[in-house]
């Protein structure tokens, strides 16, 4: 979530200790880094080699290892370990930011060695600090605190109040993705402490926010709105507009999880105004998709569907920006090394020039034709391979660009299928000796089940619609809606008479399409009287099975799905007067037409039927439980057939 990564990332700015450094802020990326050697030849001092790399981290250019690389060289040879270490800590920092760990472990380690060696305390905390960050990100978190821990001994000895609200704020970050909140807190607040003392409005603001994080995952309400506001009220107070609109969604998402759509909605909308103000993508971003989301719930489903689209283009947008960055910062990349190079060969002809012969002079010239030949060949191999890589980056991207369509697609058809389903509690509630086995094949289902109680009655029931996945997942939003209209807003509830009408809607709303749709549903409905035991049942096209004193009796549904048909009929309605000990089953066809076992064919209904008559001496869940095993162990490593659905329930 938004919510922690804002905090990371302050500490990590705050445990990179560099110079003050300021540039013009209208300087441009690729300016900057064209300009690298020339800024460098007017210099032999550190400190300017170490301005340059605070400038290039800030943009996280690939140019800070270039010049840091050239300041280790020169702090090598100036005997000046404490610069050497600082160059070797910026590369540790710029790598951790790339998510190379095992690079930035390599230059941390070595900065702590160098500083270890020179004892400067400072300096060996801020490196253990650094070290701790790394091992935190790759999610070792005994290291992490191990050398946090270290760090703010260190600290605490030599008295540097910035360094240990650092470390303890740290701390508190790797307790809470560790759950341990008791600790999470506890470092926390000691940490917000040192942070007043040192008057840090920014750091106060981030530390609030951090106790707001973790509030929020402990689930207390009212503690985590308190510390979002007061940073709030403190981002407000400072000007810092991209502050202020974080922490409007963050109380939004707050309440959002306490079910309060109505202010989450102002605070994701008064968030968004400030993202566009400020034209801050990545924020505009996640407002999107809260609003869109809770539009979404409010069923209002044409809104909805255009603030995720906003979603998809700013998403889509910061994609593109990245490569675009990528893509100047390597051809930039490039023409530095090819003037550094140039600049190279240049001097090392001109000393050889004043150190040898003119016998010695003519082998240069052949040397020097056959370096330019050689360059010109590297030069055009380089060109070859330049080009092809912007072929295959172009392929890469479009590949990436259709993937990221279709998953956006899926995950939003999953959205909208999970909304359908009824949640677990409410189905225990109504029917508590029951179990629900759903194993989708793709990551959306053409099955979905479904649930509702009017008064004593409990109407529920197993669906198969045409096909899986993501148009199947599509038919099952169609034919659930058709159900609940039928049931909730119609007050129809005999089986058969809640088929016909489904089967009504259902036709009537594929109508409306332009083409001929021929999508439908196979289904079995159940209404069970809980008072006195009665079940009416309707089924299309699949069957209803109950277990009575070791005895499957089977009824089967009308040969006719909800949709189209060129024969419709009524449908049939059934009645059961169930007894104590019946255990009734629904369900689709995917569980049988499995293929598997050691030949590789269909399970078959026979062995179904089997299998649930050898296990009525077993408890409802553990049935649930055979099943799921027994179609684990059958399949193997062949790939599903279909979306399977059972549905089982003991009276």
């Amino acid at each position: 979530m938004f919510k922690q990564i804002n905090t990371i990332i302050l500490f990590y700015c705050f445990s990179f200790q560099f110079h003050c450094y300021s540039q013009d802020s209208s300087t441009h990326h690729r300016n900057s880094i064209e300009n690298t050697k020339s800024e460098i030849s007017n210099t032999d001092k550190l400190e300017d080699y170490f301005e340059l790399v605070v400038k290039h981290y800030a943009q996280l250019s690939d140019s800070t290892i270039i010049v840091a690389l050239q300041g280790i060289e020169l702090s090598e040879k100036l005997y000046n370990p404490k610069y050497s270490a600082l160059f070797h800590n910026a590369i540790g920092m710029y790598y951790l930011q790339k998510s190379n760990y095992s690079l930035s472990l390599k230059h941390h380690f070595t900065a702590l060695k160098i500083r270890e060696k020179i004892f400067s305390e400072k300096d060996i905390a801020s490196s253990m600090n650094n070290i701790g960050l790394v091992y935190q990100k790759i999610g070792n978190f005994e290291q992490s605190v191990n050398y946090f821990n270290n760090a703010l001994q260190i600290n605490e000895k030599i008295k540097n109040e910035e360094g240990i609200a650092i470390n303890l704020g740290n701390l508190s970050i790797v307790y809470t993705e560790q759950k341990d909140f008791e600790k999470a807190i506890f470092y926390a607040e000691k940490s917000l402490i040192g942070k007043q003392k040192l008057n840090d409005s920014i750091s106060i603001s981030a530390t609030l926010s951090n106790l707001g994080n973790i509030y929020y995952e402990i689930g207390n309400f009212d503690k985590s709105l308190k510390y979002y506001s007061e940073a709030l009220k403190i981002s407000e107070q400072i000007g810092d507009r991209r502050g202020v609109a974080i922490r409007l969604l963050n109380i939004g998402e707050l309440y959002r999880k306490n079910k309060n759509n109505e202010f989450a909605y102002k605070f994701f909308n008064n968030s968004l105004e400030i993202s566009l103000d400020i034209n801050d993508i990545e924020l505009m971003s996640k407002n999107y998709l809260s609003l869109s989301d809770i539009l979404f719930e409010q069923k209002k489903y044409k809104t909805a569907y255009e603030y995720h689209q906003m979603f998809y283009l700013l998403s889509d947008s910061m994609f593109n920006q990245k490569v675009s960055e990528q893509i100047s910062e390597m051809s930039a990349k490039y023409e530095t090394e090819k003037k550094q190079k140039e600049i190279e060969l240049l001097n090392k002809e001109k000393e050889k020039q004043t150190a040898i012969s003119t016998e010695q002079n003519k082998r240069k010239n052949i040397i020097i034709f056959s370096s330019i030949a050689g360059l010109l060949l590297v030069t055009i191999f380089y060109v070859f391979l330049f080009n092809r890589f912007n072929v295959t980056r172009k392929q890469k991207l479009i590949i990436e660009e259709k993937q990221k369509e279709i998953t956006d697609s899926i995950t939003f058809a999953k959205r909208l299928q999970t909304a359908i389903l009824p949640p677990e509690n409410y189905w225990k509630n109504h029917l508590l000796k029951s179990f629900v086995l759903y194993q989708p094949k793709d990551i959306v289902s053409g099955d979905f089940y479904w649930l509702e109680n009017v008064n004593n009655l409990v109407l529920f029931a197993a669906a198969d619609c045409t096909g899986h996945g993501v148009s199947g997942a599509m038919v099952s939003v169609v034919c659930s809606n058709a159900l609940n209209r039928t049931v909730k807003e119609l007050g129809i509830t005999e089986p058969a008479k809640i088929l016909d009408k489904t089967r009504e809607l259902v036709l009537e709303t594929f109508e409306k399409s332009y083409e001929e749709v021929k999508d439908g549903m196979d289904i079995s409905l159940c209404c069970l009287n809980t008072k006195t035991n009665e079940l009416l049942w309707s089924g299309a096209n699949n069957p209803l099975w109950y277990i009575r004193e070791n005895n499957l009796h089977e009824i089967k549904g009308d040969k006719q799905p909800i949709g189209q048909n060129d024969n419709p009929k009524p449908f049939t309605t059934h009645k059961i007067e169930l007894q104590k000990g019946d255990t009734v089953y629904i369900f689709t066809d995917g569980y049988a037409d499995q293929f598997g076992g050691e030949r590789g064919r269909k399970f078959m209904y026979k062995p179904l039927k089997e299998l649930l008559l050898s296990i009525q001496n077993k408890s409802i869940n553990e049935q649930k439980e055979v099943l799921y095993q027994n179609f684990t162990n059958w399949k193997k490593n062949t790939e599903q057939t279909d979306d399977v659905l059972v549905i089982g329930f003991k009276i």
